[in-house]
């Protein structure tokens, strides 16, 4: 092993303690007193914290070994930092069940060890160039959809529109209660803002097609004050970040693992200064706690209900099958644990699997995650990493942010890997 592969091993530790430590620490001093309210609060058992830190090091033991060329690895980091480290907190912190927590840790760590030391060094992420080839009816495809998302959104929604929501994100969530989404946009959208805007954007900034990258940009913003969804914002930023950040994305997991350690040294920084946070409230409470609470919430509440069996999915649907549930499953939870039937609480796919299938459900779901990893990995040879982690990021969020079948579908994670088929089939063809 090489000095620098050493240091950069023994740093990536250290980040994930930290990290760990900073989740911790701002749950117990901050999100468990604010947001008292919405559901947190604190039962902190010693041997649970003890015992969810011994699993860190046991995943870390694995982590470490991390190809930065296979990003399939860098999805697996992400995984662990934004889904398995918040479930440790949570689990500890607030004294939740340690059955579910072993065995989601098992089927995780079954994951990660697979990812990480059973990979194929065959299909690594390309290095940036210009000129990347989009096979003609792929274009023409995406020039459609666009035009008729954004035709379709704008005829809907532009009564709602609000420019005040560019600066002031308390706005948004009246703008995105009253958005419609009729003539299919509740996939269309999706699709557009976290698949198909960012990769004509990534495409025409190396193809140094300008018009093109800034008619998207727009694109994007304005289906943003069209709706007031941050994400689309998000994944905006994250666009740009990629972007501005390409000479130095080399190692990306361990650019990604500094990423979130500032983030949350800043929102501690933030909370110790001024006695509050936007960062813990705005982003990291919503990105990191809050789903890893629903996880154990959809445990609770239906390993007593019993499970729903793929029910309430596009499967149950197409297939007609009875539900005993008179609203969605995420409404049922939000009247349960928040008291409120309009909430809609979405949990990433452990929770969401566990109430469709159990553990046999959880299992299932990892096991087409490993095979998606996988063809991501095989589709990204070649490719330009600009391109694979901006057409990315957003679909794969949806896995620790939404139910399974959701993220699948309608985040876009199928679409994605079209998509990168597509140009991975050109870029072989032209090096024919």
């Amino acid at each position: 092993m090489n000095n620098k592969l050493f240091k950069d091993r023994i740093l990536f530790v250290i980040l994930v303690v930290l990290v760990r430590v900073f989740m911790d620490y701002a749950f117990i001093e901050y999100i468990a007193i604010k947001w008292k309210y919405m559901g947190f609060f604190l039962e902190i058992n010693y041997f649970k914290v003890f015992i969810s830190y011994v699993l860190v090091v046991v995943f870390v033991f694995f982590l470490k070994k991390y190809n930065a060329n296979k990003i399939s690895h860098f999805f697996c980091i992400t995984l662990f930092f934004t889904m398995y480290l918040p479930i440790g907190t949570i689990y500890g912190y607030m004294n939740q069940s340690s059955t579910f927590f072993t065995v989601s840790s098992l089927v995780f760590l079954i994951f990660v060890s697979i990812i990480i030391t059973l990979s194929n060094n065959k299909y690594t992420i390309g290095v940036s160039k210009e000129n990347i080839k989009v096979h003609v009816k792929l274009k023409l495809v995406i020039y459609t959809l666009s035009i008729f998302t954004f035709i379709g959104m704008t005829i809907q929604n532009v009564d709602n529109l609000n420019f005040r929501a560019l600066i002031d994100l308390s706005d948004v969530y009246s703008m995105r209660s009253s958005a419609t989404y009729y003539w299919g946009m509740n996939y269309f959208f999706s699709w557009q803002t976290k698949i198909l805007n960012p990769y004509m954007i990534a495409i025409s900034f190396i193809n140094k097609k300008k018009f093109t990258q800034w008619a998207y940009i727009l694109l994007q913003i304005w289906l943003y004050v069209l709706t007031g969804h941050k994400m689309v914002l998000f994944t905006l930023i994250i666009t740009f970040a990629v972007l501005y950040l390409s000479s130095r994305l080399n190692n990306i997991p361990m650019l990604f693992s500094k990423g979130i350690a500032f983030i949350f040294s800043l929102s501690i920084s933030e909370f110790l200064l001024f006695k509050n946070s936007y960062i813990l409230d705005l982003f990291i409470r919503r990105t990191f706690y809050l789903p890893a609470l629903l996880t154990f919430y959809y445990y609770d509440f239906f390993k007593d209900y019993g499970f729903q069996y793929w029910k309430h999915t596009l499967f149950g649907r197409v297939m007609n099958i009875d539900t005993e549930l008179e609203v969605n499953p995420s409404y049922v939870i939000g009247e349960a644990f928040f008291g409120n039937v309009d909430t809609n609480a979405v949990t990433g796919y452990l929770g969401s699997e566990y109430m469709n299938g159990g553990y046999l459900g959880v299992l299932l779901a990892t096991v087409i995650l490993l095979v998606i990893f996988k063809l991501i990995d095989k589709y990204s040879y070649n490719i330009p990493k600009e391109i694979i982690l901006i057409t990315s990021i957003a679909p794969i969020f949806n896995l620790w942010n939404t139910a399974f079948l959701t993220a699948l579908l309608t985040g876009g994670v199928v679409l994605t890997i079209i998509i990168l088929k597509q140009t991975y089939i050109a870029q072989e063809q032209r090096l024919v």
